[in-house]
């Protein structure tokens, strides 16, 4: 099952965003979520949901209202706090201290607990510098959609090339990134196709 990063996602009654990326749990190197974008928002929806997947298009097998049943990965919480202010007058005297009310918004990552978030900004890198980003995973959907290949986009978009590197070449993952156990150097010479 290829899991390609912008794939088009479609529900039982019509094309409903695209794929924004997906959770993964190291430790068991699966896949466990889906991470739909749609009308501005990003919908967790678990990975068994999918009935049909192809390189530019996942099918799931509920309507678009289930959709927005889904829980979101990113709440914003907005909330006025007093902080205190000096107000300065022209005529050269201020006020001490003043209460003025602020607005501010406070972001919360709805990430299940020890796993991770991957997605277009995921970066790949090799033991002597940075490759380049991720554009899809391959998954296993009969072994517990574990994750058997990722696909890296390399270089600037005019020289660009997308190469196939098994999960058996990637030493670690920490944070948003894919450290590999080998050198630029050893990387396959041609892209994959």
């Amino acid at each position: 099952m290829e899991l390609a990063i912008n794939a088009k996602v479609i529900c039982s009654d019509g094309e409903s965003g695209h794929l924004g990326g997906m959770i993964f749990r190291p430790n068991a190197n699966q896949v466990t979520h889906l991470i739909v974008s749609w009308h501005y928002e990003e919908y967790i929806v678990p990975i068994i949901h999918v009935i049909q997947d192809s390189h530019d298009q996942i099918t799931l097998n509920f309507s678009r209202e289930d959709l927005r049943q889904q829980p979101t990965i990113m709440e914003t919480e907005f909330f006025r706090a007093p902080y205190p202010q000096h107000l300065y007058f022209e005529s050269g005297w201020y006020t001490p201290y003043v209460m003025l009310m602020s607005n501010y918004t406070v972001q919360h990552e709805h990430v299940p607990s020890g796993e991770i978030a991957l997605n277009h900004q995921t970066r790949v890198f090799a033991r002597d510098g940075e490759l380049g980003h991720i554009d899809e995973i391959i998954v296993n959907p009969d072994d517990h959609f574990a994750i058997t290949a990722v696909m890296l986009h390399e270089g600037h978009w005019w020289h660009a090339k997308d190469l196939k590197i098994g999960i058996d070449r990637v030493k670690g993952i920490a944070g948003t990134a894919f450290f590999l156990k080998m050198t630029k150097n050893r990387l396959p010479t041609r892209p994959f196709q």
